[in-house]
């Protein structure tokens, strides 16, 4: 459905019009922390059943906050392009940002666990990528085709990569498999996850997409049921080399960024803003405030005694203590002696 010349208007306008979206990368952001501190790992050997409910955090529900940041940056991304006249500019100076932030992090994080840091260069890949079919002036048609494909590659090498045994059977394929393997290491990365989200976004951006929130609540609802079973079934029959990508994923961020993107909310617009680059310093110093907490008791182990050490304590307290960090962060950022806290976010 499309919306008349006022909405369209309205949506052209700045970002403080979308605070679900704000709202729902902090969320994920806290999923992120879920899928690297195992939430309820303290708990395996008392309570069995604990055991099952984690995987379903980390390997289920957490799975969305990747793709809807991807889909979400080709949103915002998208509302700067003009295909017709497609300006580099626009698509380089976001690239520039991005590896900013990336750098900034990086070095900030020398000392420590970064996995989570291949987000940032997976939105470079996924963005000079739509740069070069943008430059070759391909139809957004096309652009869908490519990241179809693109995505049951990425699922066949990661969580269908059981399927792929059916190839091995020609060396050509084989080969390829293995040296790429070899390189990358995983099919999660900018080209086969993050491109096809990315323009899901855009798309969705472009076409003007607009759902009653029931509607898109429903159709989420739907999707993150199939993915429930989808991912029942891949772990049944031990298919998967990994689990960030599902196919039921697609619908499910389809949903969920509509919803986003066409509910309003009248109050609270400075409060959602803040809220946003909260989730970034959240999603980016998680690992760096874990590793302390991990080490502090450790030291109160060993000199008192006393083991603290708890998996679910560790969450909360790394989602506490990253969540203050970025208040501080995004208030003195504002002040001019210390406006250069800024590039930890933007």
């Amino acid at each position: 459905m499309v919306n008349g010349k006022c909405e369209n208007l309205d949506r052209q306008t700045d970002r403080q019009h979308y605070p679900v979206v704000d709202l729902l990368k902090y969320i994920c952001a806290l999923l992120v922390v879920s899928i690297h501190i195992a939430p309820l790992s303290s708990y395996f050997e008392v309570f069995p059943l604990t055991k099952y409910l984690n995987y379903g955090i980390q390997n289920y529900v957490a799975r969305i906050a990747v793709p809807f940041y991807f889909a979400a940056a080709g949103f915002f991304l998208f509302r700067k392009i003009d295909f017709y006249k497609f300006d580099i500019s626009t698509t380089k100076d976001y690239v520039f940002k991005s590896l900013r932030l990336l750098g900034v992090w990086t070095v900030l994080l020398f000392v420590g666990s970064t996995p989570h840091l291949w987000y940032m260069g997976g939105l470079v890949v996924a963005v000079c990528f739509l740069s070069v079919l943008l430059y070759k002036r391909v139809s957004l048609k096309k652009m869908i085709v490519i990241a179809s494909l693109l995505y049951v590659i990425g699922l066949l090498g990661d969580p269908y990569f059981g399927l792929f045994n059916v190839l091995q059977n020609y060396k050509a394929v084989n080969y390829a498999t293995k040296a790429y393997f070899v390189i990358f290491g995983t099919t999660r990365n900018g080209l086969f996850m993050g491109f096809p989200f990315l323009l899901l976004g855009g798309v969705i951006e472009k076409k003007k997409v607009s759902i009653k929130p029931l509607y898109a609540t429903a159709g989420f609802i739907l999707s993150m049921l199939l993915l429930l079973c989808e991912a029942f079934l891949i772990r049944k029959y031990e298919l998967p080399k990994d689990v960030n990508m599902y196919f039921f994923l697609v619908p499910a961020i389809f949903f969920l960024l509509v919803f986003s993107v066409n509910v309003r909310v009248q109050q609270g617009g400075i409060f959602f803003r803040k809220l946003r680059n909260i989730s970034i310093i959240v999603y980016f110093s998680h690992m760096f405030v874990y590793q302390w907490i991990v080490w502090g008791w450790e030291a109160v182990d060993r000199l008192f005694g006393i083991n603290i050490n708890n998996s679910l304590i560790n969450y909360l307290l790394t989602v506490v203590i990253t969540t203050i960090l970025g208040i501080l962060i995004d208030c003195l950022s504002k002040k001019e002696k210390w406006t250069f806290l800024k590039y930890l976010y933007a």
